[in-house]
């Protein structure tokens, strides 16, 4: 009856062969006797730690106390700070030409597309 079960494609007599031969000869020793022998005690002397000096002054803010001073007092814009405000004469909703456009279709209805420029 074991020579002809088998279990995932193997015969059950090679698992059977393999079980008798782990308890024959085991390949981990669980039972041997434990190993006796002295701990030694190394002293360890710490390292020295170098001294750390701290060198960092204060961050001058006088680059930053200029500029809240022009963006509080000036009336100009300062370039690249404000975006300018989009037309009201602008068609769309105020979307610039170069990125949007109209596109008519053939049934003659308008529609708003983004215009993607490949060169």
């Amino acid at each position: 009856m074991l020579a002809f079960g088998k279990y995932n494609g193997r015969p059950i007599t090679i698992f059977l062969k393999s079980l008798f031969e782990n308890i024959w000869s085991p390949s981990v020793y669980v039972f041997g006797p434990k190993v006796q022998g002295k701990k030694r005690s190394v002293e360890i002397s710490p390292l020295p730690r170098p001294e750390i000096k701290l060198t960092l002054k204060m961050p001058d803010f006088e680059g930053l106390k200029g500029l809240w001073q022009k963006i509080n007092t000036t009336k100009t814009a300062i370039p690249h700070r404000e975006k300018p405000l989009p037309s009201q004469t602008e068609p769309f909703g105020g979307f610039s030409k170069e990125r949007y456009e109209a596109v008519r279709h053939i049934t003659g209805e308008r529609e708003i597309a983004k215009r993607v420029d490949y060169r």
